[in-house]
């Protein structure tokens, strides 16, 4: 609770993720799994133990069309316009089941992600379009 509180007087919140799995996860309860849930302020988590060095050569910016994502977008522009980083905008689709068919065609997604494009002017800016047979694939090693 008291990073919640806190984070009310700041604008971005920055994490350290200890990358416990299993057992340790459980019991410890993913403190930063539940400011990133609970926080009103936007929070970069930095991964583990086995993460580089970082750098802000490039932002992935994972977009849906939810004003949510779109809120994330912004904020992403902003920060690669700041410090120079190229912006890669990555959107997954998901496969009807029922066919090797997108449920939205990729050309439609594809165009919507180059609309975003073209509010990055300055920004180097590429645009992914990843079609998946379900959510999770996308984060799975």
């Amino acid at each position: 609770r008291e990073i919640l509180t806190e984070s009310a007087a700041a604008d971005f919140v920055v994490m350290a993720s200890h990358g416990r799995r299993g057992m340790d996860r459980l019991l410890l309860g993913g403190v930063t799994t539940k400011v990133v849930r609970g926080c009103s302020r936007p929070v970069l988590v930095v991964a583990g133990p086995e993460a580089k060095e970082p750098r802000l050569d490039a932002i992935l910016v994972a977009v849906d069309g939810s004003d949510c994502s779109l809120r994330g977008f912004h904020q992403a522009r902003e920060l690669a316009r700041r410090v120079g980083a190229a912006l890669i905008l990555y959107q997954a689709v998901k496969m009807r089941w029922t066919s090797a068919e997108p449920e939205t065609p990729l050309e439609e997604v594809t165009a919507q992600l180059e609309m975003l494009a073209a509010e990055c002017e300055g920004i180097e800016t590429r645009v992914r379009v990843y079609p998946t047979d379900s959510s999770p694939r996308i984060v799975e090693r």
